[in-house]
């Protein structure tokens, strides 16, 4: 489902049917204009007089527009009206008699499953159904991490692990640049949302809310940055695809390091001792080696991952990384092959 916020999206199918059966003592008439109203009896007699049946349909807290409510007539015909933007029905001409309301979408389960309505003289309301599977989605919830104090810098690269009742596995997300995080196309439900980054603690450690018909903002968390002890040990492992073509990007990944660990460093080189020296040949002159004084870094950052696109072919590419914080760093592990760009 798409995540858009401030739009409202619906994981049922909104066609409700209200089916009326019952003796009205008059004829048929027209179809609902979409306004929540409509008049299904049009009595040949001025001096009948007729009432109403109206009520709403919700999920959660929060009314379901352009749901088409259908009121089947005995002997009659089938007029239709559509809930307005809050949700609200009504038909109206109607005479004295039994009713039997029922409502029904795809995927959606209702309370009450049904009502039976008697109009004796007088119209009836609050006939009211609630989706009870909460299929209203599109909400969010958002908030912000800060380093320390709720009015310090953003933090960055703080992995939110979002978990509750309405979702069938927990899902995560990371904050932006300046600390921002959003989870969106949420439904009514209680949510636990819980931050983790390596080296920090957070205040507070974890927030529990409920989503009922309504954005859920201001989550905020502070975070606390633990000094580690020792720098971290060494990346656990690092892939490396053995082939690419040029103009294709590959990807080079890496396993978490044990330890505190602050961003990851992945150096490149065309030789697998990592001297990174290459020959250059100029015309009528022998050729040469080139060495460059460091071996290039080609990434630096938390992440476990580097996509790269190289547009020459004919040589090979080998990667070596290392896990860092502010107390030094691990040793290299290098992959066990290179990658040759064809």
């Amino acid at each position: 489902m798409s995540m858009s916020i401030g739009r409202v999206y619906f994981s049922c199918v909104a066609l409700f049917i209200l089916t009326v059966t019952g003796l009205t003592g008059c004829g048929a008439g027209g179809t609902g204009s979409g306004t929540g109203t409509t008049n299904p009896a049009n009595p040949t007699n001025s001096s009948q007089s007729t009432h109403s049946i109206s009520g709403t349909v919700t999920s959660g807290s929060a009314g379901m527009q352009n749901v088409t409510i259908t009121l089947t007539i005995a002997g009659g015909a089938s007029p239709a009206t559509v809930t307005d933007a809050n949700g609200h029905y009504t038909f109206t001409g109607l005479a004295n008699g039994q009713y039997t309301l029922t409502p029904s979408a795809i995927g959606c389960t209702f309370t009450p499953a049904g009502r039976t309505v008697t109009i004796s003289g007088g119209d009836s309301s609050s006939n009211d159904f609630t989706d009870a599977t909460g299929s209203l989605t599109g909400y969010s919830i958002s908030g912000i991490v800060t380093v320390a104090t709720s009015t310090g810098p953003g933090l960055t690269g703080v992995t939110m692990t979002l978990s509750g009742v309405s979702l069938a596995t927990s899902t995560t997300t990371t904050t932006d640049a300046n600390g921002n995080y959003t989870f969106t196309s949420l439904a009514n439900g209680q949510y636990t949302l819980t931050p983790s980054a390596s080296g920090s603690t957070f205040a507070p450690a974890s927030r529990t809310l409920t989503i009922s018909g309504t954005n859920s903002l201001g989550n905020d968390f502070a975070a606390t940055t633990v000094a580690p002890a020792a720098p971290p040990a060494a990346p656990s492992s690092i892939s490396v695809p053995a082939s690419s073509m040029s103009l294709v990007s590959y990807t080079i990944s890496w396993g978490v390091a044990a330890g505190t660990v602050t961003n990851y460093e992945l150096q490149e080189c065309t030789n697998p001792n990592f001297s990174c020296c290459m020959p250059t040949c100029a015309p009528g002159h022998a050729c040469i080696q080139v060495c460059p004084t460091s071996v290039p870094t080609v990434h630096t950052g938390p992440e476990l991952s580097f996509t790269t696109t190289k547009l020459f072919s004919g040589n090979d590419y080998y990667y070596r990384v290392r896990a860092c914080n502010i107390l030094g760093c691990s040793a290299y592990i290098a992959g066990s092959n290179g990658t040759l760009v064809q």
